[in-house]
């Protein structure tokens, strides 16, 4: 073992020493051990070794007194430093590796997120860790309604953890204060019988109804582009959730919450934290409209993206904590990050959803500002094409504080809770708990990655508040119902679903095969492609127009063509019987007054007797296409009173000429002259080109003076000699010709038999609250056909008459209003309405065909009970006033649906006489009850 003193030069041993080492030249003043100066000792690297060994040059061999070289030399073999250089390389990455791990270990010991829930949390859990009572987890025994809609095809959700674990909430929950609707569809036998199974373990109330299949026809179809008529995706997913709330809408029990359950697994003890710990006030009540978990695909990744929105409508981040990005206020980050368990936002899921009940439920409307009109609140759709926005989120823009600000929201009451977190596979959900305490790590990360790719995604929407006029681009499809349109800027009122959407369409695969998907992305079609498409139909319609007369089927017949003949520079045809303009040559026209077309050039003129011209003329529009004709007009734009100013002009050059005396006939004896309009109407084909717009505008709006006229018509046509034309044709014909081209035969048009648009509408306030329904509301009104009605929570009825006589006649009999309750001296009083309603031409249809509100199906089978018959008949958001049973022995089930507007009636007729079960019914219209009664009634 080598001694650490300093050796004199003498006393030098020999030690072991690199290739490197050995190549390095004697440098004679670094031998020198007399001029060397000993260094100091380097205590702190003497103690710490790990620390030598990183900022020592070297520690091989022997320590020289001063380095004689680099630390790599320019000499050294490249297999040599590529050795360095991975040595180091692999030492950094060990580094950096450590120093990862010592900030998780640091971070999930000192700093975990949304491990530490409020006290309140923790007393919860303890009260049902230490008892074993039947609605433990629910101390103020609050009425809980649970839906799920479910797809468990194979049956593993049911027989296994998810099932359990609903099993073990309705137990916490207590078994009294639970209704439990599960919706299930499309699952399959295995997915049927696990239900079935599940359901006889249920002690709660319930409503598990199983579909085999579901029926498409039921929901709204959008033609897209190719023709094809198909379901949208939203519509499909907004009618499944609607169909496991049905029990609510039958239910005498008003309900505290609503909890919406996804097949996702879950703690049932997170699934209390939601429901009634979540923003609880200071008396300990949960104050939320909704409520939403946190869903996870897998232990980092968050899944529904698609119905979350920050409190300021923006879109979500890259999926991992802190989920949301700091675009406009960033108020949902800071939140999230500040460990809340009230993160605000505007619209979430999560798999689990805890609801202010209220607003799902009949009755009363619930006295705080909602952002949708319509109560009790359904799951629905957009209604614009190529604009997609989720069930999911649209509840909650109906549910929520609607802003008057877009950019300043505070509060909406809809929260999402980070302490609740579910997944959808058991090894995922195991995984939560723990990858939450160092979720803290990634907010930088998070931030730096949303910005590089652009996330939030652009939403034009984003910042519309309800009511406000604004300008948004939609889908308007064209008249031929072919799926076709284009993309147009339109002003209208905005709602307050704007942040939900996206551009975008999704529907279902109808017919799928094994492993398929259920829905497909239909392509937006982009302004490029419309325009591609605007350009071909643009070279359709020229290469259509460019015919001759002779190629049109519009055009005489062929033996009345073979008798035009045309004679031109012949003196002995002076009295011949007619004559017509010379051959039109079009020339750029130097006047503005004149256009191009009209300058006939006489001495060029070389037509010899009995050859037809070559001159090329367009068709006559086909008055049979008035759609298409009608559009090619519009394309032109034309002044309304253009062609009135031409005739008079025309007729006054009509008028010159004859006074020069160039003809001795008279107009009897000649076919009729070709005009200036004549000359219009022939050639406006060729300005339809877009650089003829300005000419053919300018030709239009200045029409050719008098004084031009008589020049013109002085040297033009001045003697018969010059031009004459001889034509079999009769003047009626050509008449004829020229009306259809100018629609003169057309005529006045008459005087449509359609009413006038009256006041048909009454209203009746003050309803008391158990006569806030349809059904009893019509009970009092008599003396005509209803068209429509309409009840507010607040207690206001709109009723529409068919008839304003009908109308006028109901509110004079009731001008002092009408007694309910004689003794409690309950009156409701009858106004009329202030604006007039117009009669459309669908009711004006419907009404001809005698369609009222009432349908009534006879022979229909009796296996069909009446909730079916609700069902059938509320499907596609149909409003149902009441439904009438009536079965004898002996006779055909009797049934008639009554609805709330003669448009639904119309629309429930039409899709029950296309069903194939009902097919042996006679299905037709039955008598408005209001129509034929004269007072109060019950049916």
């Amino acid at each position: 073992m080598s001694s650490s003193r300093l050796l004199h030069p003498d006393e030098y041993e020999l030690e072991t020493r690199s290739s490197a080492d050995s190549q390095e030249s004697f440098n004679l003043d670094e031998a020198d051990f007399e001029s060397q100066v000993p260094p100091r000792p380097r205590r702190l690297l003497r103690r710490m070794p790990f620390l030598s060994r990183v900022f020592a040059s070297t520690y091989s061999g022997y320590r020289r007194l001063k380095p004689s070289r680099p630390l790599i030399s320019a000499s050294a073999r490249p297999s040599c430093l590529r050795r360095i250089l991975f040595r180091r390389a692999c030492f950094y990455l060990h580094a950096v590796v450590g120093i990862i791990l010592a900030l998780l270990i640091l971070t999930a010991i000192l700093r975990p997120s949304y491990t530490r829930p409020p006290p309140h949390y923790t007393a919860l859990r303890s009260a049902v860790s230490h008892s074993s009572a039947s609605g433990r987890g629910n101390p103020d025994n609050e009425k809980v309604f649970i839906a799920v809609s479910l797809y468990d095809r194979g049956g593993k959700l049911a027989q296994g953890q998810w099932g359990s674990t609903v099993l073990q909430l309705i137990d916490l929950l207590g078994e009294d204060n639970v209704f439990l609707s599960i919706y299930e569809n499309d699952s399959g036998p295995e997915g049927e019988s696990a239900l079935q199974a599940l359901e006889k373990q249920v002690s709660s109330n319930r409503s598990i109804i199983i579909e085999e299949h579901f029926d498409l026809s039921n929901l709204p179809r959008v033609t897209i582009p190719g023709g094809s008529k198909r379901t949208k995706r939203i519509d499909y997913l907004a009618e499944v959730r609607n169909r496991a709330l049905r029990p609510l809408e039958e239910s005498e029990t008003q309900y505290d919450k609503l909890l919406y359950i996804n097949d996702v697994l879950f703690d049932p003890i997170d699934a209390l934290q939601l429901l009634f710990s979540t923003n609880v006030d200071d008396n300990g009540i949960a104050q939320y409209r909704a409520a939403c978990a946190v869903d996870f695909s897998n232990p980092f990744k968050f899944y529904d993206t698609y119905a979350t929105r920050d409190v300021q409508g923006y879109g979500m981040g890259l999926p991992f904590f802190p989920w949301f990005t700091s675009a406009g206020g960033g108020q949902s980050r800071r939140d999230v990050l500040a460990g809340k368990d009230a993160v605000r936002v505007r619209s979430c899921w999560g798999g689990m959803v805890a609801f202010d009940a209220r607003f799902f439920q009949g009755g009363a409307k619930p006295a705080v500002e909602m952002g949708g009109e319509k109560f009790p609140v359904r799951f629905r759709s957009a209604p614009d094409l190529f604009w997609e926005a989720s069930e999911c989120c649209l509840i909650h823009a109906d549910i929520e504080n609607p802003p008057s600000n877009g950019a300043e929201i505070v509060d909406t009451g809809i929260y999402m809770n980070p302490f609740v977190r579910v997944a959808y596979d058991s090894r995922t959900l195991s995984w939560l708990w723990t990858t939450r305490r160092f979720e803290k790590l990634y907010s930088i990360i998070h931030d730096i990655g949303s910005r590089l790719v652009g996330m939030p995604w652009f939403n034009p929407r984003r910042s519309e508040v309800r009511g406000q006029a604004v300008e948004e681009t939609v889908w308007v499809p064209n008249d031929k119902d072919d799926g076709g349109g284009s993309f147009q800027t339109v002003t209208r009122i905005a709602g307050n679903d704007g942040y939900c959407g996206r551009r975008g369409l999704q529907v279902i695969v109808e017919h799928r095969k094994e492993g398929q998907d259920g829905f497909e992305s239909i392509p937006v079609p982009t302004s490029k492609v419309t325009g591609v498409i605007h350009s071909v139909f643009e070279s359709f319609l020229e290469r259509n127009t460019a015919h001759t007369l002779d190629e049109s089927r519009h055009a005489p017949p062929l033996e009345d063509q073979d008798d035009i003949v045309t004679s031109t520079n012949s003196p002995s045809t002076s009295s011949s019987a007619g004559y017509k303009t010379p051959p039109v040559f079009h020339t750029h026209s130097p006047s503005p007054s004149l256009p191009s077309s009209y300058h006939p050039n006489i001495n060029d003129s070389h037509i010899s007797f009995g050859q037809k011209p070559v001159t090329k003329m367009y068709p006559i529009a086909n008055v049979d296409d008035t759609a298409g004709f009608m559009a090619a007009a519009r394309a032109l734009k034309l002044d309304p009173n253009a062609y009135r100013k031409v005739s008079s002009v025309v007729a006054a050059s009509e008028d010159a000429s004859s006074e020069h005396g160039s003809l001795s006939k008279s107009h009897d004896d000649f076919a009729k002259t070709p005009t200036f309009a004549d000359d219009f109407v022939n050639v406006d084909a060729d300005f339809t080109g877009p650089d003829n717009d300005s000419t053919l505008a300018s030709f239009v709006t200045e029409p050719m003076p008098l004084e031009v006229a008589e020049q013109s018509s002085a040297s033009e046509f001045v003697s018969a000699d010059t031009f004459a034309t001889t034509s079999h044709v009769s003047v009626e014909r050509k008449e004829d010709r020229e009306y259809q081209t100018t629609f003169e035969t057309w005529g006045t048009p008459e005087l449509r038999d359609k009413p006038s648009a009256r006041v048909r509408r009454v209203l009746i306030r003050g309803l008391p609250t158990a006569w806030k329904t349809p059904a009893r509301v019509l009970s009092l009104i008599h003396g005509g056909t209803i068209e429509s009605i309409s009840v507010t929570p607040s207690g206001t009825a709109q009723i529409l008459f068919c008839d304003a006589e009908a109308c006028k006649a109901f509110y004079d009999k009731y001008p002092n209003g009408i007694d309910l309750d004689q003794e409690r001296k309950v009156t409701v009083f009858v106004e009329m309405g202030r604006e007039v309603d117009v009669v459309s031409s669908q009711l004006s249809f419907s009404l001809s065909t005698g369609a009222t509100r009432a349908v009534r199906a006879v022979g229909v089978d009796l296996g069909v009970t009446m909730h079916q018959l609700s069902d059938l008949a509320a499907g596609n958001h149909r409003k149902v006033e009441k439904i009438l049973d009536s079965y004898v022995p002996g006779e055909a089930r009797n049934v008639i649906f009554r609805f709330c507007s003669i448009n639904d009636a119309v629309r429930f007729r039409a899709v029950i006489v296309r069903n194939e079960s009902w097919e042996q019914c006679n299905i037709q219209y039955a008598a408005d009850p209001c129509e034929l009664a004269t007072g109060y009634h019950t049916n």
